[in-house]
């Protein structure tokens, strides 16, 4: 088992770790030594993403090990499925928009059902993540490196690599060959759930399932270890005591994304599930008697938010109004058509961080203003800031990490407010540039 802590060190982890769970969570979960290994890994991880800033990698437990401590909570509370578990799994979620106790013991039902092997591949899913110390000890085979996206590398490492030894991770250590196996479907290369809930990427997102499905490498069995590493991955998404973020809104679309999925199975030739989703989006959100582009486009923006769900006419009609604003301040917009243009070309190069630009510009305007208003204000500055994005070339990789984060955007938001939103942005070699005085840091990762 490798660890990168001294005994004293892991010692003192080990104790920080214990104290956390007795503090955030009601039923305590018991985690084995080599789960606690596991979880050491991470504490040494210095990336700042727009979810953890300096601040939360900096904390006495970093801000992944309480995200897999979240996602593992999550799913024993399931396995338990009684009253008290239930309060347990909503306590954080917002009041009118919680899971319902009905589609909390259907869930319950289904985990409680699964097989051993399943139950203990779904549990070591959960404290999987991209780390410097995973970096370290990672074998690739003899012709391929590693990728630094986090799903493509885990997807590798659960590839071949596992094969190779199985000892990588020491949390798989002791996994019998047939637990082992489904980690590869679990971690099922270039199939990533949030990815399609939140339209982050264009057609091709489903290529690989439907590649598989051909291939009589993906089934539907396999479907089941695939779909339960994503839930649990949403209830840790957000911090808060239980699963903050798998409330009654995400469980809905959560539903919507797989129902569409499994229909690939049957026709995994044809490549439907993004326009089907996208329209299902704007017809919860009331667009459906708009042309079919800017049903699309403003299905999009609709997927795109998380802090807030679109999911009623009085949401939609909000972003409906951010968007006819950008509309009449920029005649001749072509925003909705480059966007269909763009995520429907199978050579276009997803945007990466793009949905954290627009949720942290809700958060800002929120600030300031009531949830109405500030859904509105968010989707003009991203139409706008989209406008210049779909400008770029289709095979030019752009990643809004950066700006994404809320001390570089909130005084971009600030500055674009005060030039009574008419700041222009540009995109060179994968960097925006300062325009009109508004540094966008946006770089290629």
């Amino acid at each position: 088992m490798r660890t990168f802590f001294q005994p004293s060190k892991l010692k003192e982890f080990s104790q920080a770790l214990r104290q956390y769970i007795s503090e955030t969570m009601k039923t305590p979960i018991e985690l084995t030594e080599n789960e606690i290994v596991q979880l050491s890994w991470y504490m040494d991880s210095t990336v700042v993403t727009p979810e953890a800033t300096e601040k939360d990698i900096q904390a006495k437990l970093h801000f992944e090990i309480k995200r897999g401590l979240a996602r593992r909570y999550g799913f024993e509370l399931l396995l338990r499925g009684d009253d008290d578990a239930y309060q347990e799994f909503i306590a954080s979620q917002k009041k009118g928009f919680q899971l319902s106790h009905e589609r909390f013991d259907s869930l319950s039902a289904e985990a409680r059902a699964m097989s051993d092997d399943l139950k203990i591949a779904v549990k070591a899913t959960c404290f999987l993540t991209l780390s410097e110390n995973a970096k370290k000890v990672a074998v690739a085979p003899t012709d391929k490196t590693f990728s630094t996206d986090s799903e493509e590398f885990l997807s590798q490492l659960c590839g071949e690599s596992l094969a190779l030894n199985k000892m990588i991770f020491p949390v798989l250590s002791t996994l019998t060959e047939s637990q082992l196996s489904l980690m590869t479907k679990a971690f099922w290369p270039n199939m990533h759930f949030r990815h399609m809930l939140f339209t982050e990427g264009g057609v091709q997102m489903t290529k690989t399932f439907s590649d598989g499905v051909l291939s009589h490498q993906f089934s539907r069995d396999d479907f089941k270890i695939w779909k339960w590493r994503w839930l649990t991955n949403l209830f840790g998404f957000q911090l808060g005591q239980g699963a903050k973020c798998f409330d009654a809104p995400m469980s809905v679309l959560s539903r919507i994304v797989f129902s569409e999925l499994e229909k690939l199975f049957n026709a995994p030739t044809e490549n439907n599930f993004l326009k089907s989703y996208l329209l299902m989006r704007a017809s919860i959100a009331e667009f459906n008697q708009m042309p079919q582009n800017d049903q699309l486009f403003l299905g999009h923006l609709a997927a795109y938010f998380h802090q807030i769900n679109i999911m009623t006419p009085e949401l939609g009609a909000s972003l409906l109004a951010g968007y006819q604003q950008f509309n009449q301040a920029n005649r001749g917009n072509t925003v909705a058509s480059a966007y269909v243009t763009h995520c429907f070309n199978p050579q276009a190069v997803t945007p990466t961080y793009v949905p954290a630009v627009l949720n942290n510009a809700f958060v800002c305007f929120e600030k300031t203003m009531d949830e109405k208003s500030a859904v509105s204000l968010a989707t003009k500055f991203m139409c706008q800031f989209l406008q210049s994005l779909y400008a770029c070339p289709i095979d030019q990789r752009i990643s809004c990490m950066d700006l994404a984060q809320a001390k570089v955007l909130q005084p971009v938001l600030t500055d674009w407010l005060s030039d009574h939103h008419a700041v222009q942005f540009e995109f060179v070699d994968g960097v925006a540039k300062r325009v009109r005085s508004v540094a966008l840091v946006c770089g290629s990762h």
